[in-house]
């Protein structure tokens, strides 16, 4: 969602700013999602020439994220919020073995360290989330697989729901009845 919650102005600032610092990269950005800060994102990238064609907006994408994902093969997936629980987003984006970058708020930690991204600092400039997809982007092919083996292994190990589920329905049948 583009509330202020999630910070994704933030995201389109440091768009902009590894587009102007770091030429050597290439990249694309896909946004899914809509809401009250969508225009100023918008904006924010249209002001830097030539950012706007490597940027996507296809807006509310209601019970896809998961397929979109898995679609696309994203390089990185890229979570700024203000605050967290545990987002369904960052484990829809492990279960399709994409490396994650998040900030270090809420239940991000849980999900994401060096084993499969960077976990940010909980109020990043655009500079040091900039670096951080720099950081990913540079990686040799062998490492940015060992990330997506990382962010899958996580996934499998901590959030499946078939494991979960099983795991959860164990416990209960071994609880003692009152």
């Amino acid at each position: 969602s583009c509330i202020p919650l999630k910070r994704v102005e933030l995201i389109a600032l440091s768009i902009a700013y590894l587009f102007r610092t770091y030429p050597e990269i290439r990249f694309t950005w896909t946004h899914i999602g809509d809401g009250p800060t969508l225009a100023s994102v918008k904006q924010i990238i249209e002001s830097e020439t030539g950012l706007a064609e490597r940027c996507t907006f296809p807006g509310f994408v209601p019970q896809r994220v998961g397929q979109v994902l898995a679609e696309e093969h994203g390089d990185v997936f890229l979570n700024v919020s203000t605050s967290e629980g545990l987002p369904v987003t960052l484990m829809e984006a492990a279960c399709c073995g994409i490396p994650l970058i998040a900030t270090a708020v809420g239940g991000n930690a849980e999900i994401v360290d060096e084993t499969c991204g960077l976990l940010l600092p909980p109020n990043p400039d655009p500079e040091e989330v900039a670096a951080a997809i720099a950081a990913i982007a540079r990686l040799s092919i062998d490492e940015r697989n060992r990330l997506r083996t990382g962010s899958r292994d996580r996934w499998s190990d901590k959030f499946s729901a078939e494991r979960n589920y099983g795991a959860f329905g164990d416990l209960l049948v071994t609880m003692p009845r009152r």
